[in-house]
């Protein structure tokens, strides 16, 4: 009798492919726990942002009209994107509607940030750009620009690549 053992092509074949849809399912399960995490590291950052401009408010009371106003003093490093790196949006409001914040002193604020994930978050506005109507209804942008509008459904500004409310914005 001269059996051979070991294993046939076909048996090779099945553990490499169970072994290869197995660690599919822990990237992508890795992958989105990333996503998670970064978003709701951006939750926080904005929480930061907004305790450092109410701050900020208290001792001017006025806004800055730029966040790198609140560094050092106010919060010791401006928080970036956790993924881009790029600044979180943010405008100081006026009533002036030329957006002229030297005469007429920043009263509002609008923060927010494109997250990776469809998300609802508790605390977000999903205010419309300065300018607009609801809870800036009378106010503008002091830079003139309404290229963040967390009302949108994609977020004029931002790049999430699905659809739905992917931006977390908040204002005072």
């Amino acid at each position: 009798m001269n059996a051979k053992k070991g294993f046939t092509l076909i048996e090779l074949l099945v553990v490499i492919a169970i072994i290869g849809i197995l660690s599919t399912i822990v990237m992508v399960s890795v992958s989105v726990s990333k996503q998670k995490g970064r978003d709701a590291r951006r939750t926080a950052d904005l929480k930061t942002i907004q305790l450092s401009l109410e701050e900020f408010y208290n001792d001017y009371y006025y806004y800055p009209t730029a966040l790198t106003t609140l560094s050092p003093t106010y919060i010791a490093t401006l928080p970036t994107d956790p993924l881009t790196h790029a600044n979180y949006y943010y405008y100081a409001l006026t009533t002036d509607s030329g957006g002229a914040c030297a005469s007429v002193k920043p009263v509002k604020y609008h923060i927010g940030a494109a997250m990776e994930a469809n998300t609802n978050v508790l605390d977000d506005v999903d205010a419309p750009a300065a300018g607009g109507s609801g809870v800036f209804s009378g106010f503008y942008a002091c830079s003139g620009s309404t290229a963040f509008d967390g009302n949108a459904p994609l977020c004029v500004g931002t790049t999430p690549a699905s659809s739905g409310d992917n931006c977390d914005d908040m204002t005072n």
